[in-house]
């Protein structure tokens, strides 16, 4: 039964899949906190920012790649070549960002006095 809970937490949190309200009733019965992480505003928030922080960390990955494509290819050409190292400095940015957003969330949530996440 714990992997059916573990399927229905993960299929809530992600609004995927249908499981009878019996299979919901027996896994909030096995795990008391089975109710309050599947379906919490804290598990929504928590799926969303796991969510962007990925997204963020892909485009700042591609940002890198375009950015240092652009100083390559500059040829000497100033606007290109501060338009690459401007594309390269925010892209870093974005990706040191995104790898310490789950990290800055538990510390707001910690200082809210909530459970945090786990990431």
């Amino acid at each position: 039964m714990a992997n059916t809970c573990q399927a229905l937490k993960d299929a809530n949190i992600f609004g995927i899949g249908s499981f009878s309200p019996d299979q919901i009733i027996k896994c909030s019965l096995e795990d008391t906190n089975f109710m309050s992480t599947a379906i919490s505003p804290l598990g929504v928030i928590e799926v969303i920012i796991t969510n962007l922080s990925f997204l963020a960390l892909m485009l700042s990955v591609l940002g890198i790649a375009i950015g240092s494509l652009k100083v390559v290819e500059s040829a000497g050409n100033k606007t290109k070549l501060d338009s690459g190292k401007n594309i390269l400095l925010y892209s870093i940015l974005g990706l040191i960002l995104s790898l310490t957003a789950p990290q800055i969330l538990v510390i707001v949530f910690n200082a809210l006095g909530y459970k945090p996440p786990t990431f």
